[in-house]
């Protein structure tokens, strides 16, 4: 699990203020160009929309967390990024990236990411970071 270390004590203001920020530690998107299409300050999510040459290439769905993450909580993700597929990302898995920023995670979310990452190969990974603030 890679480590972030943000300017702030709030990484979702700090992404939110500047999208392109991401770059610097997922380096998958360095080439595409990057909005902020949709936010949620109450849950804690961002959501990016990824484009080249003005074609949407696909969705970054992060969520940030300040506390451990528990199951309680993943959950609730799941069924905020399963509802943005469903709506925006035209029920395609591969087109939405979930990424999750956490102080930390709990034992049984970690084993369900790791299970979940080696099982669906017609989606894509959950891509999980730690933060180090």
């Amino acid at each position: 699990m890679k480590h972030l270390k943000f300017n702030s004590n709030d990484p979702f203001k700090e992404i939110r203020k500047n999208p392109s920020r991401i770059n610097e530690f997922y380096k998958e998107i360095i080439d595409f160009e990057i909005e902020l299409i949709e936010e949620n300050n109450k849950k804690q999510y961002l959501i990016l929309q990824q484009s080249f040459e003005d074609m949407t290439v696909k969705y970054l769905f992060i969520s940030f967390q300040q506390k451990t993450l528990n199951w309680e909580k993943f959950d609730e993700i799941i069924t905020d990024y399963t509802a943005f597929v469903k709506d925006k990302g035209e029920y395609n898995y591969r087109k939405t990236k979930l990424i999750i920023i956490a102080k930390d995670y709990s034992r049984e979310v970690l084993e369900y990411i790791n299970s979940y990452n080696e099982i669906y190969e017609k989606r894509k990974a959950i891509a999980v970071f730690k933060l180090d603030n």
